[in-house]
């Protein structure tokens, strides 16, 4: 009640607060204070930045923990549908940790052509040859605050499958991939399909991954303060 302004990190945790029962009543009074300035991620991402490729897409990554929020799962279903489909494509996991990682790694040892576990990687070359040598990243997660790795990913121009009014969904105007039904195991399906048919269509090439820098996002904040005080 008492803010000048309200700062969001991404455009779908704004609008699920304005949709809130209690805060529903004063829409008029907190839509006119706030504000959208998403989270940055490293400069090593953004001084190393990939186009996006003229390709036939196969390759899917995901980078994360294994937790059942993320959908790690439900992708690698997915990908293995899809092959049944004649779509070739192959569904590459970094990560450990969480109540999926036994079921992704006994799936990746019974379908290795379709489900490839890597593991954990923390050497950030070493992950970002991992993101050169693929096409597109998949996470369609529950739940997401906003989700660092979709721009890190699109640092190195990968289109996105991602989800519905959550994380990073409706942060960018331009076309970056395609959003999902979380919950919706067919509704994934078909997205991850529409990602790869409609691979050269999408806009990653005409991302200012400035507003992503850390030392900008800053400069934004210390310029509101200094607005606000005055």
């Amino acid at each position: 009640n008492n803010s000048s302004k309200i700062i969001f990190i991404s455009a779908a945790l704004k609008d699920n607060f304005l949709k809130h029962y209690l805060i529903r009543k004063k829409t008029d009074l907190f839509s006119n204070k706030c504000i959208i300035q998403c989270n940055g991620i490293e400069d090593f991402w953004l001084d190393n930045k990939i186009p996006q490729k003229n390709i036939i897409p196969t390759e899917i990554l995901y980078v994360g923990s294994l937790l059942k929020r993320k959908n790690v799962l439900a992708v690698a279903n997915a990908v293995i549908a899809l092959n049944k489909l004649n779509i070739t494509c192959r569904f590459n996991i970094v990560g450990k940790n969480g109540d999926q990682e036994k079921q992704i790694i006994e799936l990746s040892l019974k379908m290795p052509e379709y489900i490839n576990y890597i593991g954990p990687i923390y050497n950030k070359q070493k992950l970002k040859t991992i993101h050169n040598n693929n096409h597109i990243f998949a996470m369609p997660s529950k739940g997401e605050t906003f989700g660092l790795v979709y721009i890190e990913a699109l640092s190195q121009g990968l289109p996105l499958l991602y989800s519905k009014n959550d994380g990073i969904y409706g942060v960018f105007d331009e076309n970056i991939g395609e959003s999902c039904n979380p919950n919706d195991e067919k509704d994934i399906i078909e997205a991850l399909k529409k990602v790869i048919t409609n691979y050269k269509t999408y806009e990653i090439n005409k991302i200012d991954f400035e507003k992503f820098r850390w030392s900008n996002i800053a400069l934004n904040y210390k310029n509101l303060y200094t607005t606000l005080k005055n």
